[in-house]
């Protein structure tokens, strides 16, 4: 044990000297390499140095060079002929002149300036300047160029170098001095390359150590000295070579390089701060420390590995005993862990048996390691051939031969299957139908090992009830979609005797009456216009259920919307004794982003039942700000002094055609669909609406809507005022005409026939459209009126045989004449030859207008420009438009309409608008004028009925353009529509 103790000492002194040694020599090694690349640094430093200082003593030898030879040419030009000299021609000319000179000068010889490149210096006495004196001193021209100490320019604050060339008359006397100021901002003096932080680079005077130009840091500016400095110790001994040392007190250690100017009086000097010189090299040393560090502490490790590892050896034994014991309690514990293991997969299949689904596992080499009775019936694999270990490409390829995927061929489909399931991209749900007409669902997901687990479902069931909801739904959307066409159809056919009936009132109205035949006659125009009014409703809801209701969100004030809204119904309130108020908090932003029309139909509707129904005195409409739902909304509630409405009658609020008998007021009840679409409509706005029993037995109807943000409009998205100029609903002093009215309902005829003749028109009257064509080929018309919806033979196909007659009634104006003025029924009649439509009821105003377009054209009563015009100076024209609404139209429509249908309406067009424009920009950008005319036709129409004045003028003018091939007019003028249209939309919806 002795010997055995003594040996393992020698060794371990034996590790430690021989670890010691080594480290010793790195050291060694590394710092004579150190040494070594040092000077190598340096000197490579030292040469890159010298070259870029030489590349700078080129460059301002040049640009020396370069002054002095302008200056030549300057002073050669005006000796030549001194009254001729131009400075600022030359000034133009020289390059170096315009670049590097601030300023340029000539005196005569008394120092006078006579000519400067700086107007407010001529006159002034630069006898005193070095530049004149040192030249004025010599007896004749010695042709050198004086180069002056720099300075800093008073006005532009930049240094500078003053440089002057003697001037001689042509009798060799002195004439002056040609003088420049010569700026030495690095940027044009120096074209010098990224510097240090703590570089510099200077112009210095080699006799008396001035310095002439400078730039960098820790460096005297233009016009300092450094003589008697170590630096210039260093300049004065050799025109060129390199230094290391501080410069200046204060300053760092830099490398210095020096090379003097040729011809020149001067050196460039050029220093770089010795630790960025040298930072490669510092880098390189920090790398060698490191290294030689590392391996210190790599041998000092391996010699305490060492030494541990002879201590180690002591305990090895004892520890090798202890191991085997370990090992058997190890063994006996594996199995254990075997036995549970096999507790757990009878488990597992156990489990897999039991269930309704079929099972793989799969590993990630693509073999089946799990699965249960299911799988097979699921997957039409044959039980047989399944096994642990069964490759999926075999179990693929008998599904394949046993027609499972369909008739494909059986390699392709398995390679193709194969590379989708080694590629991982099918996880997760993925139905596949099979062959005998059973879908199943696999889900599959990845295992944590690599492969994934499927289970497979027999889902029949569930996607035949599927199937068969998706039927219902298209039978309930079909259904819908029928309803809505019977709306439209019924309300077409009611409407059209009820528009005639209430013109026909009109008529009656015109005249003289006893005042209870007029009372009869309001009431009948009363149930006239509910009848309309529930016409407008059922509609409204046809569209509702059909989502046919759309929104045009845009930025509008709100409180101009509540004001407005208000100032409609104050005169009917103010006959119930009723006074209306607004309440509108602080907190509601000025500018609110949603539909108008929408919002306004909705508030119009229940300030109208509220002014309607409530007892006199004051009705509230507030708005304010709250919080719900984690945002905050905008709360608009309607408050009247009720009588309350019945806790019974509540939950019927906002049923369809659900009326609530209020014996207080003396108005008959409405149709019980307004507040239905107020609702439909709140929540299209994606709001809520509700009502609520206030305090002192009052009602309080509300609506919140959120707050949402829109960019800042442009300049052309505000409303405008325009005060429309059209011809609707004024007397007008046309030409007699001569008209054909075509109407199947007798009603319809007389009433319309009777306002033409009491203009002074003569009308003639056809029943169908058989007649229309027999009476319009005997006798020329100057316009026929056309009813679309006519039993045999409708006014589409009349016209279309009209045209096809040839002669005269192939131009003879035929206006279409129709109550579902939609933009289908637009493009229909366009296509059919017609040149205009529109809507039933036709006012008398209506009525002369088309007759003033297109009868009398040149007729000088009509204000509008004339889309039957010439087109081709249509631009010149559009200089001069309408304005923007025509506001006789508009004022018409709220004297004939009610408040709420006439929103609704506006809107409908406006979508209509909007849908229809992409098409005539479709038919602009094909060039095809037969669909230009017929859309812009059929916009224009809608433009026009709802005082769209100027959209109106630039859609006929669009019209006209493509009736005479002129595409480059009805694209130039069709560029103008989104902003006619937008602008339109903005002052309608805001109005």
């Amino acid at each position: 044990m002795k010997r055995s103790g003594g040996t393992r000492a020698v060794t371990q002194l034996a590790i430690v000297t021989v670890g010691l040694m080594l480290i010793a020599l790195t050291w060694f090694g590394t710092l004579s390499a150190l040494l070594t690349e040092e000077r190598a640094a340096i000197a490579h430093e030292e040469a890159g140095l010298s070259n870029k200082v030489l590349m700078f003593e080129i460059q301002v030898r040049r640009r020396l060079l370069a002054v002095d030879q302008t200056l030549r040419i300057l002073e050669d030009d005006w000796e030549r002929d001194p009254l001729a000299f131009d400075l600022p021609y030359w000034q133009r000319q020289a390059r170096v002149l315009s670049d590097l000179a601030f300023h340029i000068y000539l005196t005569d010889p008394q120092g006078v300036v006579q000519i400067s490149s700086r107007p407010e210096l001529v006159g002034v006495d630069y006898s005193l300047q070095p530049g004149f004196q040192d030249r004025a001193r010599l007896h004749q021209d010695n042709d050198e160029l004086f180069i002056g100490a720099s300075n800093s320019d008073p006005v532009t604050q930049q240094w500078q170098i003053n440089v002057a060339r003697r001037l001689d008359t042509r009798q060799g006397k002195f004439g002056g001095v040609i003088g420049l100021s010569y700026t030495t901002a690095t940027g044009s003096f120096f074209d010098a390359d990224e510097l240090g932080s703590q570089s510099m680079i200077a112009l210095v005077h080699t006799e008396h150590g001035l310095i002439y130009a400078s730039t960098g840091v820790d460096i005297p500016a233009p016009g300092g000295n450094i003589a008697n400095t170590a630096l210039s110790g260093a300049l004065q001994k050799s025109a060129a070579g390199n230094w290391t040392g501080v410069a200046l007190p204060g300053q760092p250690v830099r490398m210095y390089a020096f090379r003097g100017v040729a011809g020149r009086p001067f050196q460039v000097v050029l220093g770089v701060d010795l630790t960025q010189a040298l930072a490669s090299h510092y880098a390189w040393r920090r790398g060698a420390y490191i290294f030689a560090a590392g391996i210190t502490a790599f041998l000092l490790f391996i010699i305490a590995v060492l030494l541990r590892e002879l201590r180690a050896i002591r305990s090895r034994e004892a520890r090798q005993s202890q191991a085997r014991v370990l090992l058997e309690e190890a063994y006996a514990r594996q199995a254990t862990a075997r036995e549970l293991a096999e507790a757990r997969s009878a488990q597992l299949d156990a489990t897999l048996l039991g269930m309704s689904d079929g099972v793989s596992v799969v590993d990630a080499e693509m073999r089946l390691i799990q699965w249960n009775s299911r799988f097979s019936e699921y997957t039409g694999v044959p039980a047989a051939m399944v096994r642990v270990g069964l490759p999926m490409a075999d179990a693929l390829r008998a599904q394949a031969q046993l027609g499972e995927f369909g008739p494909v061929d059986a390699e392709t489909e398995v390679a193709r299957r194969m590379a989708v399931l080694w590629a991982r991209s099918q996880m997760g749900v993925i139905e596949r139908a099979r062959p005998n007409g059973r879908t199943m669902e696999l889900r599959r997901r990845a295992l944590p090992t690599g492969g994934f687990v499927t289970l497979y479902a027999d889902i029949t069931e569930r996607k035949n009830a599927e199937l068969a909801l998706e039927n219902a739904q298209k039978i309930t959307e079909t259904a819908m979609a029928d309803k809505s066409s019977f709306v439209a159809i019924v309300s077409h056919e009611i409407r059209t005797p009820v528009n005639t009936l209430l013109n026909a009132l009109t008529l009656l109205s015109v005249g003289e009456l006893p005042p209870r035949q007029r009372d009869i006659l309001n009431v009948a125009r009363q149930s006239g216009d509910a009848l309309i009014g529930l016409l407008d409703d059922i509609l409204e809801m046809s569209r509702a259920d059909a989502g046919q209701l759309t929104l045009r969100p845009a930025s509008f004030a709100i409180r101009p919307l509540l004001e407005g809204m208000l100032e409609m119904f104050r005169h009917q309130a103010t006959s119930r004794g009723i006074t209306l108020l607004l309440d509108c908090s602080s907190e509601v932003p000025d500018s609110f982003y949603s539909d108008a029309g929408r919002l306004r139909q909705v508030l119009m509707n229940l300030v109208s039942n509220a002014v309607k129904y409530s007892r006199p005195g004051q009705v509230v409409v507030q708005a304010a700000t709250r919080l719900g739902g984690g945002q905050t909304v905008l709360r608009l509630a309607v408050r009247d002094l009720g009588p309350a409405i019945d806790p019974a009658d509540r939950s019927r609020l906002f049923q369809p055609f659900s009326r609530l008998e209020q014996h207080s007021s003396p108005l008959r009840p409405g149709t019980g669909l307004g507040l239905v679409i107020c609702q439909r409509l709140t929540a299209l706005l994606g709001g809520e609406i509700g009502h609520i029993e206030a305090a002192g037995d009052c009602n309080e109807f509300w609506i919140t809507l959120p707050i949402h943000t829109a960019p800042v409009k442009g300049a052309g998205d505000h409303g405008i005022g325009d005060h429309g100029t059209g011809y609707h609903g004024t007397a007008r002093r046309l030409p007699r005409s001569r008209v054909l009215l075509v109407d199947d309902i007798a009603a319809n005829r007389e009433m319309i026939a009777t306002l033409l003749r009491r203009e002074g028109h003569m009308v003639d009257v056809a029943g169908s459209g058989v007649a229309a064509v027999k009476a319009a080929s005997r006798t020329p018309y100057d316009l026929i009126l056309m009813d679309i919806f006519m039993p045999d033979t409708n006014g589409l196909d009349a016209t279309r045989i009209l045209r096809s007659l040839g002669g005269m009634t192939a131009n003879m104006p035929i206006v279409a004449l129709t109550a579902n003025a939609g933009p289908e029924q637009a493009a229909s009649c366009a296509a059919a030859g017609m040149d205009a439509m529109i809507s039933k009821p036709a006012n008398i105003g209506t009525l002369l207008d088309v007759i003033a377009r297109r009868v009398w054209p040149g007729n000088p009563v009509r204000e509008l420009a004339d889309p039957a015009e010439d087109t081709s100076n249509s631009l010149a024209k559009a200089l001069s438009l309408p304005p923007l609404l025509n506001e006789a139209r508009l004022a018409e429509l709220r004297a004939n309409l009610a408040p709420d249908l006439l929103t609704t309406l506006i809107g409908q067009c406006l979508d209509d608008l909007i849908q229809r424009l992409p098409l005539l920009k479709d038919a602009l950008a094909g060039g095809r004028c037969d669909r230009i005319d017929a859309e812009a036709h059929a916009m224009a129409g809608m433009a026009s009925s709802y005082g769209m004045g100027l959209l109106d003028q630039r859609l006929q003018q669009v019209m006209q353009a493509a009736r005479n091939n002129d595409l480059a007019v009805a694209r130039d003028l069709g560029a103008c529509l989104d902003d006619d249209l937008h602008r339109t939309n903005a002052a309608l919806r805001a109005g």
